[in-house]
């Protein structure tokens, strides 16, 4: 927070010379090497604004990032505390529509019918139609299957 603070003060600073400069620039008593001079500094300012926006968006893509991370770290840390004999030989994660993620066993989904009522559960605020009519595909992501 307090480097977005930071970045949307510089922009307002750089925006405010900006604004500054260009009147000067037209200015009649200006010599020819100082609207030069000017129209770099307006330039750079420009240049300067995007970067800033630029940085903006790839810090709000770290947080995300980091968000996530977080997120598959408490899994696995939770994962550690399961008893070997609860582990199932065979994960799947099923990565729907929506972009959500839902991991199960494979061995908890033996049938059609285990699986289709997986995804009525998942779907049963948007898309439950869709399922009960069976208007959908899975496919295996890690197989191209």
């Amino acid at each position: 927070m307090a480097l977005q603070r930071s970045m949307a003060e510089s922009v307002q600073l750089f925006l405010d010379v900006g604004t500054t400069l260009t009147p000067l620039k037209a200015g009649s008593g200006v010599k020819l090497h100082q609207r030069q001079i000017f129209d770099c500094l307006i330039q750079n300012i420009g240049h300067t604004h995007t970067m800033l926006q630029n940085q903006t968006a790839m810090t709000q893509n770290q947080q995300e990032t980091l968000t996530t991370l977080q997120e598959i770290n408490n899994i696995l840390r939770t994962e550690q505390f399961v008893p070997s004999q609860v582990l199932l030989s065979t994960s799947v994660v099923l990565l729907d529509a929506c972009g959500r993620f839902t991991p199960f066993h494979l061995e908890f989904a033996d049938c059609a019918e285990v699986s289709i009522a997986i995804l009525k559960v998942r779907f049963k605020d948007v898309g439950y139609r869709r399922i009960e009519n069976g208007d959908f595909v899975l496919a295996d992501s890690l197989n191209g299957s």
